[in-house]
């Protein structure tokens, strides 16, 4: 395929990147993750590649996305984190590694007994 710009490659690349975490294709992710694509592009919506494996259940692309530092804070267009989408969408166990790998999200489901109390 010929590009007519560099951003004509850009935004095909990246398309491609997303398309890989919502289809669950962890062969093609990551061998454009260890070919330098950043794990947090995102596409016109800021939906980045972790946002879509968190939406359509993909624990496997999450798991390699958090390995390459995905960034688990960043929100999408409609103000919703991987995190919120995957609450959204009932997958737990992708609800854990989201919330495991990061520092400011206090788990509902390990804290329900917890009271914290500050001075």
């Amino acid at each position: 395929m010929a590009y007519e710009t560099c951003d004509d490659f850009d935004t095909q690349r990246i398309g491609n990147f997303l398309s890989c975490a919502s289809r669950g294709d962890r062969v093609g992710l990551n061998l454009m993750l260890r070919d330098g694509i950043s794990p947090n592009v995102q596409d016109d919506y800021k939906r980045t590649a972790l946002h879509l494996a968190a939406s359509e259940g993909h624990a496997s692309i999450v798991e390699l996305l958090l390995h390459y530092k995905a960034d688990v804070n960043l929100e999408d267009r409609w103000n919703r984190t991987p995190l919120t989408d995957a609450r959204l969408f009932g997958h737990r166990d992708i609800c854990r590694l989201l919330e495991v790998n990061n520092p400011m999200v206090i788990s509902f489901v390990t804290t329900s007994y917890l009271l914290v109390y500050i001075y």
